[in-house]
């Protein structure tokens, strides 16, 4: 005890940190000679001989000592897992009972026999407790699954949690309209910095985080915020889980994150849960909670190294980013390496379930397609032979939206033999730059593969996002937008600013002036001219962190010249302003614009409105006829 106290009064003075290193040397020595001591002190033979005393003591150590500490923590208003946690920890008996019984025995206040069973359940419960610690997530979720048993020890904390915490009848925060919500469970150092990349990308935020004076820090700077447990459903609840469209869990320890994923996914099927994890061998667990991606601290620690010395060394941006993504792949292949011999054939989509496009097909049909549908590689075959020619990428479509020759942007397709393993499919891609193989055998085609399956099959498959968003709906966007009737300009710049202008502010990202979108929508025009030579002109533009896709329809009674070309006035504009986040975005409003003015009686019809209501009254019963005649 003395020793005890010398060290609690070195640690409080200036010279504590350098007396620490110099006595860690014998830490480990002292620590083999305590408890060879104590093994020393230690009867095998009482444990054949009294197994039922030992039974009782471990008894009381295992079972009636933390049940008695996880009901006076709960009681106090902690969390379900605070008190388990503190629970466990008690579940044996620290090294200071050595001691003390040594002495009570040397002074005749204990007999051999009780001094027997104190050491052998010392040793037991102290073998046993990080076992059962490992335990804790499963005993927490088995208490989950008896409701009567788990509102009984959690209430208190609920109630705690509801008298510290704002607005307790109802969510805490309800997102803007126009706006995603966005919950952030921990608040240090990660938690602080994704949280302000979170708020400007115009995302409303709610903080979940266990420090009390943190959360109450946050609530007076008018930041939505939680003081509780994030894997408490009710906490979750309480801060919009059911409406968020994603939350971010940057908590530190590995249990916590699993039972927030577990209670996350529990409350929400859509939500994305991102997750910050410490090691690749994580992945499974937060998988099989349902997290929809994780961020590997160990493997961004070694791409972040790799491009530190890349970066030193000179080599080529492009370059560098290559090996870099050739790092992340082969930590993955690394940690699951199961994956490796797996064959190709296992992996490809058939044939039969490939979406294709024929070599002879209009650009407006292509177009429509890939609007559609929103793959981003598309196989094109002969018209004739129906055999694959090469690929089409949607990225290289949508730069050239205003051309008609898109069988100039045909690339090459490479085949691969479903028999070949995916550890060497991948590195084939990597030397050869590819990211999609046909796949075939003796001339027979029966799929293809591309880096997507791979990588799907390393990490396993995750919800598709896309798949959970609403179609795009050019009247939606319109609605957003407006309807500019008579329109007042002379010239084409006129024009674009004339329709850009009447952009209702608020639907416009922070930063996002008038000014910035006019010169978004010139630097297109100055690129390739808009006018699609039938009295109509689609300007068009990618803003970023634009909450949702707009468009402009604007009415030039009188037309107006917008080519050089001999093409005739424009008296029909649609101004698509879309996220540039989401390129297919807007290929989709595209399509539909070119659908609702293909025909010269429905430009006619658009073109003689006389009033916004009339305008898009026309634009309904047009699209709307031909959806039902398709």
């Amino acid at each position: 005890l003395g020793a005890f106290l010398a060290g609690m009064v070195v640690a409080q003075s200036p010279v504590s940190h350098q007396a620490a290193a110099d006595a860690l040397p014998l830490r480990d020595a002292f620590a083999v000679i305590f408890f060879v001591s104590v093994g020393m002190l230690f009867d095998p033979k009482f444990l054949v001989e009294q197994p039922m005393m030992v039974a009782a003591a471990l008894g009381i150590i295992l079972i009636a000592k933390p049940l008695a500490a996880l009901l006076i923590v709960a009681v106090l208003g902690h969390s379900v897992r605070t008190a388990l946690t503190v629970a466990i920890g008690l579940a044996q008996i620290g090294e200071f009972s050595f001691i003390l019984s040594e002495l009570a025995r040397q002074y005749k206040l204990m007999p051999d026999a009780g001094h027997n069973v104190l050491v052998a359940s010392a040793i037991i419960s102290i073998t046993v407790n990080p076992l059962i610690f490992r335990a804790l997530p499963r005993i927490e979720d088995w208490l989950r699954k008896q409701p009567k048993l788990w509102s009984l020890l959690n209430g208190r904390a609920e109630r705690r949690a509801a008298k510290m915490n704002p607005l307790t009848t109802g969510p805490v925060h309800t997102a803007e309209e126009g706006k995603r919500l966005a919950i952030v469970v921990g608040y240090g150092p990660v938690g602080r910095s994704v949280h302000h990349v979170l708020q400007e990308a115009g995302l409303s935020t709610v903080v979940i985080d266990m420090n009390m004076d943190t959360v109450s820090a946050l609530q007076a700077e008018g930041q939505a915020a939680i003081y509780g447990d994030a894997s408490n459903q009710g906490v979750l609840e309480q801060a919009g889980m059911k409406k968020a469209s994603h939350i971010v869990v940057t908590l530190p320890n590995g249990s916590h994150r699993s039972a927030v994923v577990t209670a996350s996914r529990a409350i929400s099927e859509t939500v994305r849960i991102v997750v910050r994890a410490r090691y690749l061998r994580e992945r499974e667990e937060l998988e099989r909670g349902g997290a929809s991606a994780a961020v590997f601290e160990e493997a961004e620690a070694a791409v972040a190294l790799a491009r530190l010395v890349l970066a030193d060394t000179g080599v080529h941006r492009q370059a560098a980013e290559k090996k870099l993504q050739d790092i992340r792949l082969h930590l993955l292949m690394d940690n699951f390496s199961n994956i490796r011999t797996q064959r190709v054939g296992s992996a490809m989509i058939p044939w039969a379930n490939v979406h294709v496009l024929t070599a002879n097909s209009s650009w407006q049909s292509v177009l429509s397609l890939v609007a559609q549908e929103r793959f981003s590689r598309w196989p094109v075959v002969d018209s004739a032979t129906r055999r694959p020619k090469g690929y089409l990428l949607t990225k290289d479509l949508i730069a050239n939206t205003a051309g008609n020759d898109w069988a100039s942007l045909v690339r090459p397709l490479k085949s691969i033999h479903p028999e070949d393993n995916i550890d060497s499919t991948l590195t084939r891609m990597q030397e050869e730059g590819a990211s999609i193989y046909l796949v075939e055998n003796g001339g027979i085609i029966l799929g293809i593969i591309t880096m997507e399956d791979i990588l799907e099959q390393v990490v396993g498959r995750l919800d598709d996002e896309d798949a959970r968003e609403k179609p795009v709906l050019l009247e939606d966007a319109v609605k957003r937008g407006g309807v500019v009737t008579s329109m007042a300009a002379s010239t084409k710049e006129q024009a674009i600013r004339e329709l850009v202008e009447s952009i209702p502010h608020h639907s416009l990202p922070p930063g996002v002036d008038s000014e910035k979108l006019m010169a978004l929508v010139f630097a297109r025009e100055e690129e390739i001219s808009t006018d699609l030579g039938n009295g109509i002109a689609i300007p068009h533009a990618r803003c970023p962190e634009l909450p949702a896709p707009l468009v402009v329809v604007g009415q030039a009674r009188e037309g107006i010249v917008c080519s050089t070309e001999d093409n005739p006035p424009v008296k029909l504009f649609f101004l698509l302003v879309t996220p540039a986040e989401q390129p297919e975005t807007q290929l989709a409003l595209l399509r539909q614009t070119a659908k609702l003015a293909e025909t010269e009686d429905a430009r006619a019809s658009l073109a003689s409105a006389d009033s916004p209501a009339s305008l898009r009254e026309i634009m309904h019963r047009l699209l709307h006829t031909r959806d039902a005649g398709a």
